[in-house]
């Protein structure tokens, strides 16, 4: 029985029915984009029956959204996990190990990150707000940086989506682009990007030198 292949190129043998589904949906997607992808060669890839995928699944969209939604909680975990062991520090050394934490986890997950980054936000009024679910938890380990500010300063209410706004356009072009491999290596100047709200230019760019040096 065929199953569903793993980013590296290899076969998994020991995974369920569901998650051979989800890993055949991202790959599929990422390959050939949502609205080209169909449900029968999902289910030829990962090796089921297509009664076997709709009892897992509503269609398409919903086959989607759950594979978006797994992704994204490992990836969410891994990078909070980073953050705190980081924050232990400082806020700023929390932030940068989180962002390494993200930026690597695009790297080895190109077709996952094309997926969720590129493909699916357009797909829906609902997976748009997944998306943005997701990017308001990354923004919640920004808010430290908050007693940073002076305290004569009230900073915007979304000033931590408003880091990330920087952030996001350029993981969104390298993914787009075929260079998702390439983000570890502008973890520093991405880094700037979202400290310079709460530390300004000066602090933000020293903490940027410190992490290329690193």
């Amino acid at each position: 029985m065929a199953v569903a292949p793993r980013e590296d190129g290899r076969r998994e043998v020991g995974m369920g029915a569901r998650e051979r589904v989800m890993r055949s949906m991202i790959c599929s997607v990422a390959e050939r984009g949502y609205a080209d992808t169909g449900v029968s060669e999902v289910i030829e890839s990962a090796g089921v029956l297509p009664a076997t995928f709709d009892r897992l699944f509503d269609g398409k969209d919903d086959c989607v959204l759950a594979a978006y939604d797994w992704v994204v909680a490992q990836i969410l975990d891994r990078v909070a996990l980073a953050y705190a062991l980081g924050a232990a520090t400082s806020w700023s050394e929390g932030v940068r190990r989180g962002l390494e934490a993200l930026l690597d986890a695009i790297a080895e997950q190109p077709a996952a990150a094309r997926m969720a980054l590129v493909e699916v936000p357009p797909i829906s009024p609902d997976a748009h707000a997944r998306y943005r679910a997701t990017l308001e938890r990354l923004a919640s380990l920004l808010r430290g940086g908050r007693e940073h500010l002076d305290e004569d300063d009230e900073p915007p209410p979304q000033v931590e989506l408003m880091a990330l706004g920087g952030a996001e356009v350029i993981l969104v072009d390298e993914v787009s682009a075929g260079r998702a491999d390439q983000l570890p290596a502008r973890m520093p100047e991405i880094l700037f990007a979202i400290l310079v709200p709460y530390l300004g230019p000066e602090d933000a760019a020293a903490e940027m030198h410190a992490a290329a040096a690193a």
